[in-house]
């Protein structure tokens, strides 16, 4: 009866032991894991060219706004003016 105790004993100590040495290594695996997961920064968002917000956050240069009024002026004296819309079409009365 005394040798079955002392096994058991012997047993229970092996066992605590190894949960423990399985528990470290566990911790050890995740605080690993922890330490090598760093947020990523992203770069800032750009806004498509030509839109509003470009527009506002990034106004142009005043030789720029220069250049395309000049542009825009060229432009119309080079193409007709549209004509005026002429009187709508209404269908007769049947």
């Amino acid at each position: 009866m005394p040798e079955i105790g002392r096994q058991i004993g012997r047993f229970m100590n092996d066992f605590k032991r190894a949960s423990s040495e399985f528990r470290s290594q566990i911790e050890t695996e995740i605080n690993a894991l922890e330490s090598e997961v760093k947020p990523q920064i992203l770069p800032p968002l750009h806004a498509p060219l030509g839109s509003l917000a470009n527009r506002i956050f990034n106004p142009p240069s005043v030789e720029r706004l220069e250049a395309a009024e000049a542009a825009s002026s060229l432009s119309t004296e080079a193409a007709p003016s549209p004509e005026p819309p002429s009187a709508s079409k209404v269908a007769p009365d049947v």
